[in-house]
């Protein structure tokens, strides 16, 4: 896959061999799909799984990408507002005890963009329960939630808030959330190894890989339950690029036909602003995204994600250059993005995009 006597190449082999996991895929993408893609290591050392782009690894914190793109979708049906109060969905959320009097109300906006002011989780209930807690678990825990801040003020990265926004996908669309999520992306995308029920991938699922004593060793999954919205998403890498590949499409602005699904241009590129109200370019959090402007092509929207029983993941991409990246691995492990700084330069340098801010 390199061409060692090459300096850039041996960049990029330099890079993504500090990953020290069992198994890693790594793929650039344009706006029509992969462009460059390298996976090592195996998906199950034991039986000698190789890694591939078909391999599924949890893609933790990922996942808060679609959930967002249901809301986002539900608003576009007319069926929600993005602004209106979180108690219009969920009544229980009226159990919450604001930090002021003059408090505004958290909306969906508020938890689309980590600006509620609630807490990152309720790890006094998942000790209590020694897993995490269901949809009625967690509804009933609320009343007992201290938050950080007054809503609107400043961003706080809540778990919970995604997990209250899976509920109001259930719920506003008359489904269960992983049902909604398939019907609505997954399958429109030909995203066919992606799943919210990782027993149903067998042998084809990379185990997750703990670190115990400084020795990686393999890992039992865990349900993930509330929580399947903030990060219960196992999909391949081949899958994630067609989600990337989906968000540089919707760039630039232009006449083309729109065929809307899963999501209309337009939302797709409101969800890459800080806010969904401002131009990207700034740095903040989108819906369901963050957004960088450092990079040295430019801005970049992104999400890690990373889960504790053994997986770390990490997509961006430049919509202005129109260049993704995405990388899995079945250790907890750090990936930034430098990756993706050096991999995308690394595309524009080999002409595998045309940088279009010239």
């Amino acid at each position: 896959m390199f061409d060692t006597d090459d300096a850039k190449d041996r960049v990029l082999h330099e890079l993504i061999g500090e990953v020290e996991a069992p198994g890693l895929a790594v793929a650039i993408c344009g706006r029509n799909g992969i462009l460059w893609h390298h996976a090592r290591g195996h998906a199950d050392a034991e039986r000698s799984v190789p890694v591939d782009l078909d391999t599924p690894f949890g893609t933790g914190s990922i996942t808060k990408t679609f959930t967002a793109a249901a809301i986002l979708a539900l608003r576009d049906d007319g069926i929600l507002k993005l602004d209106e109060p979180l108690v219009e969905s969920i009544p229980e959320a009226a159990a919450l005890r604001y930090p002021t009097k003059d408090s505004a109300p958290i909306t969906l906006r508020h938890l689309l963009t980590h600006t509620s002011g609630l807490p990152r989780g309720v790890r006094d209930l998942r000790g209590e329960l020694h897993r995490e807690p269901n949809d009625d678990e967690l509804l009933a825990h609320l009343a007992s939630v201290r938050m950080a801040r007054a809503p609107g003020v400043d961003d706080e990265y809540s778990n919970l808030g995604f997990a209250l926004l899976g509920i109001v996908v259930a719920r506003r669309s008359g489904q269960p959330y992983a049902s909604f999520i398939k019907e609505r992306i997954l399958d429109p995308l030909g995203m066919t190894t992606s799943t919210f029920a990782p027993e149903v991938l067998g042998e084809h699922l990379a185990t997750p890989h703990k670190n115990r004593d400084g020795v990686l060793g393999p890992n039992r999954l865990w349900e993930h339950a509330a929580y399947t919205p903030v990060g219960g998403l196992y999909a391949s890498t081949r899958d994630v690029i067609r989600w990337i590949s989906f968000q540089l499409a919707a760039w630039p602005p232009r006449d083309d036909p729109d065929p809307a699904r899963p999501l209309r241009r337009a939302t797709v590129r409101e969800s890459h602003r800080v806010g969904g109200l401002h131009r990207i370019g700034r740095r903040g959090k989108g819906l369901g995204w963050s957004i960088k402007a450092d990079s040295p092509l430019g801005e970049i929207v992104w999400h890690n994600g990373g889960l504790p029983m053994g997986y770390a993941a990490f997509c961006a991409f430049e919509p202005t250059v129109g260049v993704g990246l995405v990388a899995l691995t079945n250790a907890l492990v750090d990936m930034d993005d430098r990756m993706f700084k050096t991999l995308a330069k690394y595309a524009v340098s080999r002409g595998l995009v045309e940088d279009r801010r010239r």
